[in-house]
């Protein structure tokens, strides 16, 4: 990262940005499997949590997999939805499990 600085922001942005991303998509799960509101209030009450705030902050991977977690859960539901099952939802889920 040494184009971008060696900084303490430098470092902590990462987790910061994983953390805002898997709040977004646990609103994005929610409102699909319940409504618009259930969702949005279950990634505001995961942005408030302590214990995402303090991963938010620390230089690991904590908040890195979350956000993988609900963009594997987000794939899972979207392969599982489609009245004709599709190939190419699944094997992004498939990847995204790693």
């Amino acid at each position: 990262m040494t184009q971008f600085g060696a900084g303490e922001s430098v470092t902590r942005a990462p987790s910061a940005i994983a953390a805002a991303l898997a709040a977004a998509g646990i609103a994005v799960l929610g409102g699909r499997l319940y409504s618009a509101r259930a969702g949005l209030h279950g990634g505001r009450v995961y942005g408030l949590l302590p214990i995402t705030s303090q991963y938010a902050e620390e230089v690991r991977q904590y908040e890195l997999v979350s956000a993988g977690a609900v963009l594997a859960s987000y794939l899972l539901l979207r392969s599982l939805d489609q009245q004709r099952p599709r190939a190419g939802w699944y094997v992004a889920y498939a990847v995204s499990m790693g």
